[in-house]
């Protein structure tokens, strides 16, 4: 899912639920929900603190059946530069390689 804050803010969502089917689908239709009404209410959220938010959200609804990682990220333009930054759960930590030079 993506959302486009203003010109200059875009925010990505990313996530793989596990499963297959009706089941999945539904899960999926909540997980979309809930991100909706966080972007929605709380626009000023690192993609760290959404991130937060979303577990406090979605546990409740949790079984031992169901879980997702995710990607949240946001890509903003400063001038002539863009900035990203992004927050990631259920997946290892993510490496930004230029030239030969790796940053984490």
């Amino acid at each position: 899912n993506f959302w486009i804050l203003r010109k200059e803010i875009l925010r990505i969502f990313i996530a793989d639920i596990v499963g297959h089917g009706i089941s999945a689908s539904l899960f999926l239709s909540l997980l979309k929900a809930f991100t909706d009404r966080i972007v929605d209410n709380e626009i000023t959220l690192s993609p760290i603190e959404f991130l937060e938010k979303l577990r406090d959200t979605i546990i409740p609804h949790l079984t031992e059946f169901y879980y997702f990682t995710a990607i949240y990220g946001e890509i903003q333009k400063e001038g002539d530069v863009y900035k990203l930054s992004f927050g990631s759960a259920g997946h290892h930590q993510q490496y930004y390689t230029v030239k030969k030079k790796t940053i984490q």
